[in-house]
């Protein structure tokens, strides 16, 4: 339900005219995401209408005291709604022995986040390979790694019921090492800074880009979304909308070489 709101919500603002009355339309759409009591959507939804209220009124992202201000509030609240999972995947690691039965999904994304470090070292600089860690097809083949640092044992994660072995993305990238997370955040870092530079030029498109890749970096956090067909709409959509950017950015450029002919 929640990747759903986020889609139609995200889709309604591309194709509309980015009016006042268009952007509250698109903070009630996402607000029924609510309902799905997801964390990551909790942190989606607030920086998304962070990132809103921070653009309505300027033409440019200015780094001052507002904007340091408003990032810290934001950090502050995606926190406080996600507390409980931050804790469980990443503070709270490495107890998966004593856990209550309610939460016995969520054990096994806590464990493939615990020891894809010893993969990262064990692993260095390249990774595990293909289909040996935290992928739908390491469970099906069954790779030798989760026999080797004991995985084999949790919930979820055993030979023949791996129901949750690809239930998150961001452990999957030890396969590739430190390499491959390097590569991975710099591809969308990369996108990021590229697509900020565009806002003065086309702050719809810009913003709207910003909040997919913000989308997928929260999504790896506790699904494979990224390489499901959840993900593929999502991607289709960035590409549009990239597109669009670079077409604005050719149009700007040609006006201000015309305006200097003619100057």
């Amino acid at each position: 339900m929640a990747t759903a709101v986020s889609i139609v919500s995200l889709l309604y603002l591309y194709c509309s005219n980015f009016t006042e009355k268009d952007k509250i339309i698109f903070v009630l759409l996402l607000l029924t995401g609510m309902f799905s009591a997801r964390s990551k959507f909790y942190g989606f939804f607030i920086i998304s209408v962070a990132l809103l209220i921070f653009t309505s009124h300027s033409s440019k992202i200015k780094i001052n005291f507002k904007t340091i201000t408003l990032l810290s509030i934001t950090a502050l609240l995606v926190i406080a709604f996600t507390y409980k999972k931050i804790n469980l995947y990443f503070l709270g690691g490495g107890d998966f022995v004593r856990y209550d039965e309610k939460i016995q999904d969520t054990i096994a994304r806590a464990a493939l986040y615990f020891y894809s470090t010893d993969v990262f070292i064990d692993f260095f600089p390249f990774g595990s390979g293909f289909a040996s860690y935290a992928t739908y097809a390491s469970g099906i083949y069954y790779s030798d790694i989760y026999n080797i640092y004991g995985l084999d044992n949790i919930y979820g994660l055993t030979k023949g019921d791996a129901a949750f072995i690809s239930d998150t993305y961001y452990p999957a990238l030890a396969q590739f090492g430190i390499v491959g997370v390097i590569l991975f955040f710099t591809f969308w870092g990369n996108l990021g800074i590229q697509t900020l530079k565009k806002y003065r030029i086309s702050p719809k498109d810009a913003l709207l880009a910003l909040m997919i890749i913000i989308f997928f970096l929260i999504e790896c956090t506790s699904d494979s979304t990224i390489t499901h067909n959840r993900g593929l709409f999502m991607m289709m959509l960035l590409g549009l909308i990239l597109s669009d950017l670079k077409r604005a950015q050719n149009n700007y450029q040609t006006k201000v070489t015309i305006n200097k002919s003619h100057g």
